[in-house]
Order: C-alpha cells, then sequence, then structure tokens
C-alpha cells in the first residue's frame, strides 16, 4: 500500500469520526493506558506453524495502548439510543516473541466505545477500532523469504470485540476487554493472508470528570423517527496485486506480481426504519483487471501484461445492505452474489462480502471498504465517493 493511499485511508477514518461527534456539547475527555496478550489464530500457513527462522509455531504477541477518548453529553437521539458512546484515537504496538520475521508493528486507529449496561460504578460496552498499522517486516525474496502472511509494511487494522470497565477510584476505572483484531493490505501487496489476533487486555482508564457523574447524564425526548426510503450512488476504485508463478531454465518456480485496477458502480436502495438502521439491497457493476490476466514474457526477460478483452473483466453482482447509523457516519456490512462472472482462469467463489464505512456530507457520500470472500480473504480496498437522493413514506 502506498504512502498516498496510506495517508487517505488514514484521513477518510478520522473524517469519519469527526463527522460523527461533530457539535457534541461538553465532551467528558479521558485517557487509557493498558498492556494487551494476544494469542494468534492459527490456520494451514506454514510459516505461523513452524516453517520460519525460529522453527517453532507463531502463538503469540503482546504490547502496549494508549488512548485519547471523549464522552458523548448532550441528549441527542442517537446518544440515547446509544447509550451515551465514547469515540477517540488510539496507538497500539505489537511485539512477536518467537520471531523477528514480522517486525515490530504499531496501529494508529480511530474507536469508538458505546455500552449495553451502564450504572454509576460498571459499564459493559461493545468496542471498535479502525486504522492503519505499520512497520511490519514484510516478506521480501531475498531478505525476509519465510513470511507468507504480510506483503507489505503498511496494513488495514480493525478490533472489535466486549470492554468492561469498572470504577475503582472517583475519576479512575479498570477496564478489562476482549476481542479480536484482523490485519490485511486488502491484497495491495502478496502475499495477503493476513495476521488474526484474539486479544486481552487489562489497564486504568482516567476520566477528567467524576466518572459517576457519567451516569447522571442528560436525557430528553426522543421524537418519533419519520421512516424514510433512500436511493444512493457510489463509484469506487482498489488496485490489488496479483502472483503469478513460472518455470525459471533450471526448472525452478519463481514468481512475478503485477498490480490490476477495480472499478465499482454500486446502485442501492434502501429504508432507514429508525435513527440507527438501514436495509436494503441493490447491485454491483464491477470492472475486475485481474480477470483472466497472463502475462507474456519479453525477449529481455521482462514480463507484460497481455490486453484483456473489457468484457471478460466485467461483473454483475447482487447485493443485501444492513447499516449501523450514526447521525452522518454508518458501518455497512453487504454479502452478495456475483450472478454474471467471466473469470475463466483462477475461478473463486461467487460470494463476495464488502465491509466499509461511510460519512455523508449533506447528500454526497464519502466512503471506504474492503471487498472480499470466504469471509477472510481481500480482494482489494476500494475508496469510493457517491451521491444520495431520499423521500418519506411507505
Amino acid at each position: 500500500m502506498n504512502h498516498r493511499k496510506v495517508r487517505l485511508c488514514l484521513a477518510v477514518s478520522m473524517l469519519c469520526l469527526a463527522g460523527s461527534v461533530y457539535s457534541q456539547s461538553s465532551p467528558s475527555f479521558f485517557l487509557t493506558f493498558s498492556r494487551h496478550q494476544s494469542a494468534i489464530f492459527q490456520s494451514q500457513n506454514s510459516f505461523l506453524n513452524g516453517d520460519n527462522g525460529s522453527e517453532q509455531r507463531i502463538s503469540q504477541c503482546a504490547g502496549y495502548k494508549g488512548e485519547l477518548g471523549w464522552q458523548t453529553r448532550n441528549a441527542s437521539a442517537e446518544n440515547q439510543l446509544l447509550h451515551y458512546p465514547a469515540f477517540g484515537f488510539g496507538y497500539t504496538s505489537f511485539r512477536f516473541p518467537q520471531t523477528n520475521e514480522l517486525g515490530s508493528p504499531f496501529a494508529l486507529y480511530s474507536f469508538l466505545d458505546a455500552p449495553f449496561i451502564r450504572t454509576e460504578r460498571f459499564a459493559l460496552k461493545y468496542m471498535f477500532r479502525l486504522g492503519l498499522s505499520l512497520n511490519w517486516k514484510a516478506e521480501h525474496p531475498v531478505l525476509n523469504p519465510n513470511n507468507s502472511v504480510i506483503g507489505s509494511a503498511r496494513n488495514l487494522y480493525i478490533n472489535s470485540g466486549i470492554l468492561l470497565e469498572y470504577n475503582v477510584f472517583r475519576n479512575t476505572t479498570l477496564n478489562l476487554d476482549l476481542g479480536s483484531s484482523h490485519f490485511s493490505n486488502g491484497h495491495r501487496s502478496s502475499p495477503n493472508r493476513g495476521v488474526n489476533l484474539l486479544t486481552g487486555s487489562v489497564g486504568v482508564r482516567y476520566h477528567f470528570q467524576d466518572y459517576q457523574s457519567l451516569a447522571a447524564r442528560s436525557i430528553g425526548e426522543i421524537l418519533e423517527f419519520d421512516d424514510r426510503n433512500e436511493l444512493y450512488f457510489t463509484f469506487g476504485t482498489g488496485v490489488r496485486e496479483q502472483t503469478f508463478g513460472y518455470f525459471e531454465l533450471d526448472k525452478k518456480v519463481a514468481f512475478v506480481n503485477k498490480n490490476y485496477r477495480f472499478y465499482n458502480l454500486s446502485v442501492a436502495l434502501q429504508r432507514q426504519t429508525g435513527y440507527l438502521l438501514k436495509w436494503g439491497g441493490g447491485i454491483d457493476l464491477m470492472s475486475n483487471g485481474a480477470a483472466n490476466a497472463k502475462l507474456e514474457q519479453l525477449q529481455n526477460g521482462a514480463w507484460k501484461k497481455l490486453e484483456v478483452p473489457l468484457g471478460e473483466k466485467l461483473q454483475l453482482g447482487l447485493f443485501g445492505s444492513l447499516e449501523w447509523v450514526m447521525k452522518d457516519f454508518s458501518i455497512l456490512i453487504q454479502p452478495g452474489y456475483r450472478v454474471i462472472d467471466q473469470e475463466k482462469i483462477r475461478k473463486v467463489t461467487r460470494f463476495y462480502q464488502h465491509l466499509g464505512i461511510k460519512y455523508h456530507v449533506q447528500d454526497f457520500i464519502i466512503g471506504m471498504g474492503i471487498r472480499s470472500v470466504n469471509f477472510s480473504e481481500s480482494e482489494y480496498v476500494e475508496l469510493n465517493l457517491g451521491y444520495r437522493l431520499f423521500w418519506y413514506g411507505k
């Protein structure tokens, strides 16, 4: 993932977070420091299972986390329905004691904590973190040949889970959380098997206001929401790296990587039933630049991409859509099925998934998402722009 895309992805994430808390009145700030211990989800990957420089399974990592956040206070309908969430920014580090072939990565991210239950001394929350991880030691055919999980020094970072918060002193809480983390470059570089963690952490959070006063938050009248329909259009693009294998003159297998561009036009019709939920479905018209891709070796030994007719790149998908809404910011999940797919060389499942975020500037849409298959294998990271129309009534 190049530096420009890293900065753009981070900017989109921060913009969405800032927009979701814009106009919040008198927030209560806090600082969090914690240590985490993580177990690595084992897979069939030979590198994680011992085919590495240390010749042992890579099963754990540990690190530290620091966060600056703010607790919402005003009595908007969204805040009341979400039981007054908290937002902020954080930093977390990761150390792998069983190998030095993954580097010493760290992540910068924005976060959301929103409670299921809150009392004067206790809160049980769900948490979501999204950002960028850096300083990975990527695969390299000479310098780091064993690493077959991470092909980029910079990767997306996603974490979600459950947070338990208990007030031990007036302004201080003890925090315990359990969640899962995923690192991926969206197939911008190969390999891209990714790293998945089961993470638990313990820490302290210092609130700049009396913690028990947070339970006595303002309560206002929640007006009945007028259900409405929404039709939106988005145009997105992304890049993925495709790996090709070939035999050299000594019959050894060698590999060459090429980048391919993806385009996607999405049209969806949704209904918003309440302040927090949209549901519906739509159509994806996709141009898969890597479809039926072939290479030709030139006389100088270089590899050239062969032209593929546009008709062999086009795909048509149908998807369902579910959006969790927080004013102008939303998180969306869209499972889909390719009803038209002209890929003949590298057959993959026609089922696909799209996990993304959207931010609305009035009726304009700024978004970012990951398109994947098998709920685990990224196809590419997509940045998109769009526009929506909406009307009230059934």
